[in-house]
């Protein structure tokens, strides 16, 4: 393991040790969660997808998307 200096804001800082404390654990080890959880995240299909739909999509799809995806009415 090695040491890795950082300098963030001090009001950045307080809001990762509340963080830190909520999920019991220490500060070093919630920046290791942090940095692991965005580096493994451009692995994800979720993530790392870079298609963008162009086309035209119906007013309701946000509402209704269900039905787009899966089909019937409701």
């Amino acid at each position: 393991m090695v040491d890795l200096t950082v300098r963030v804001p001090d009001e950045l800082r307080d809001k990762a040790v509340l963080a830190a404390r909520q999920r019991g654990l220490t500060l070093d080890e919630f920046i290791q969660f942090c940095l692991s959880s965005a580096v493994d995240r451009g692995q994800d299909a979720l993530f790392s997808d870079s298609a963008v739909f162009t086309g035209d999509v119906p007013s309701d799809i946000s509402i209704d998307h269900d039905r787009y995806l899966y089909g019937g009415d409701s």
